[in-house]
């Protein structure tokens, strides 16, 4: 009789086989988890909007200066940025946030002119000049909204007159 010989260890094959298999596993998970990337950093641009508009009508109330939120649409990468009076002509930037390069201003796909909606700037930017300022006692210095888009969905900020926003996104035909 024989003796059998036990191999320990493994054989290239092998150790080619599991990493092809791990390749696959990795690049199908790419393509299933993309498009949640995407709505995060949507939702994500809206929010940090939203908190820099309520940053900057809060610092217009405790400096009792002018404070204001300038959008850059025509630049690469889009952004926009904070800025706060020092003297009547002088302004100071406080902050600046730019979009992710999979992100834009503008609507999407989802939104069409069909829809009987108002109508929405070529830019995304419903403030005149591209800004809106916030004054120690008088709020928004106009209403507007800001839409971003993914070339897909949609979401707004609208910011009413006394300052507040707010973030909508645009599903089953409406802003909810």
């Amino acid at each position: 009789m024989k003796k059998r010989v036990l191999r320990k260890g493994v054989t290239l094959l092998e150790i080619v086989t599991i990493i092809v298999i791990a390749g696959i596993l990795v690049a199908s998970l790419f393509f299933i988890l993309r498009p949640f990337g995407n709505k995060l950093r949507l939702s994500g641009a809206a929010l940090k909007l939203k908190q820099d508009l309520s940053f900057a009508r809060q610092r217009a109330l405790e400096t009792g200066s002018d404070c204001a939120v300038e959008f850059f649409p025509d630049s690469n990468p889009q952004y926009w940025r904070i800025m706060r009076s020092e003297s009547g002509t002088l302004w100071v930037e406080e902050g600046r946030t730019e979009l992710p390069r999979q992100i834009r201003f503008g609507v999407g796909k989802d939104v069409s002119a069909s829809l009987g909606l108002e109508a929405i700037p070529s830019d995304g930017i419903s403030f005149p000049g591209n800004r809106v300022v916030f004054g120690p006692r008088s709020g928004a210095s106009s209403a507007g909204t800001v839409y971003f888009t993914d070339g897909d969905k949609t979401v707004a900020v609208n910011v009413n007159t006394v300052g507040t926003a707010i973030v909508r996104k645009f599903q089953n035909g409406g802003w909810e």
